[in-house]
């Protein structure tokens, strides 16, 4: 069995190259490795191993802004950057790039 017949793995790497990779080059390999894991030893579809990809959460965060304001998209990107730093507001206000201020402020605001 060889792993890199290109055929086998045409519909993934059509996703992959719409994908825009806003990680580095690390996050590619780590989203291949997965895919060819996926496939070859899960024996999963081309549709599993997309909907199993972080490929389409972009796309439907997208969509959920869409209908939202301004403020209400950066209330709720500081959200959830606050949960994934488990609360810690120094380690969120450094990943957003923001003053610890700012932050409390926008957390106050309604």
């Amino acid at each position: 069995m060889n792993l890199f017949e290109a055929e086998r793995f045409t519909n993934i790497l059509e996703k992959l190259s719409e994908y825009p990779f806003p990680g580095n080059v690390r996050e590619l390999e780590n989203i291949v490795k997965r895919v060819v894991v996926l496939k070859i030893n899960l024996k999963l579809s081309d549709d599993k191993i997309l909907s199993l990809l972080p490929l389409g959460k972009i796309e439907k965060k997208k969509n959920e802004f869409l209908n939202m304001t301004l403020r209400e998209i950066e209330r709720k990107i500081i959200t959830e950057v606050l949960e994934e730093e488990d609360n810690n507001k120094t380690k969120t206000a450094i990943r957003l790039g923001i003053d610890r201020g700012t932050l409390n402020r926008i957390l106050k605001e309604k």
